[in-house]
């Protein structure tokens, strides 16, 4: 009951002509369910809006960027969150460029209210215009797993569609931050005892057609952050400078440590 009438505040905030304010705008990625919109089917399209307050730890890893795309941006939240971070400190905020791309008509309109400062493009991600280049940072939370896609990565001829998604955005950045399954990620760390490198077949298979090696981050533990609506995803933030790419003889290199422990952690 408290999350429909949270979700109707919501719907009433967009409705309104007038800019939304800083509070309104959270108040709309917090609470905006898609489920509750019948025109929306959440489970076929692959779409978990990503917490806020873990969009906003992911946003640290845009620090210095002034143009940034957000692939399957949904309604907002981790364009939102890196925006806020990219202007933050400064009296006379820099000039800043957001590109959102997003397929659901719906999320667009929704996203077009909480963050206008974005360019929204209302596309597949997988059939982008040509124009679209030389950004400094590409952030995603993509559909995970086997999810229903149109196209494929340029590189990448295996199943996951993170992955996918990844490799679209080497061609499109310098560098990615990333929300994908702990299976798919090079490690484990966010709710797990023994922090450890887990370099699954298909992770090898990923690294090795794209040359991109998916790193650690600073230690964010993203099994802490509550909001995920009807599921609970295990999750993990990956990082990676697409400006580097690695052969396949350094990617069959063991982990850096024969107990399988994060030396980052360790240090």
């Amino acid at each position: 009951m408290a999350a429909a009438k949270a979700h109707q505040r919501a719907c009433d905030l967009l409705a309104t002509q007038r800019p939304l304010t800083v509070q309104e705008r959270e108040f709309v990625l917090r609470h905006w369910q898609e489920s509750q919109n019948s025109t929306t089917v959440t489970t076929l399209a692959g779409a978990f809006f990503t917490p806020l307050d873990l969009a906003k730890d992911l946003a640290l890893y845009v620090s210095g960027a002034v143009r940034l795309i957000d692939l399957g941006a949904g309604i907002g939240a981790l364009a939102w969150a890196a925006y806020r971070n990219m202007v933050a400190g400064y009296l006379s905020p820099p000039h800043v460029e957001i590109v959102c791309v997003e397929r659901n008509p719906e999320y667009v309109a929704v996203g077009r209210r909480v963050l206008p400062e974005a360019e929204w493009i209302c596309a597949d991600l997988f059939a982008l215009p040509d124009d679209l280049r030389d950004f400094d940072v590409a952030v995603s939370n993509p559909p995970f797993g086997r999810t229903p896609r149109s196209g494929r990565g340029p590189r990448y001829t295996g199943r996951c569609t993170e992955y996918h998604v990844i490799d679209v955005a080497a061609d499109l950045a310098r560098r990615g931050v990333f929300l994908v399954p702990q299976t798919s990620a090079p490690f484990r760390y966010s709710g797990t005892p023994d922090h450890r490198w887990d370099r699954s077949a298909e992770y090898l298979r990923f690294a090795q057609q794209t040359g991109i090696v998916l790193e650690f981050n600073c230690g964010i533990d993203t099994a802490i952050y509550p909001g995920w609506r009807g599921v609970r995803p295990t999750v993990e933030i990956v990082t990676c400078d697409f400006t580097e790419r690695r052969t396949s003889r350094e990617l069959r290199l063991p982990p850096p440590d024969e107990q399988g422990q994060l030396a980052l952690l360790a240090a």
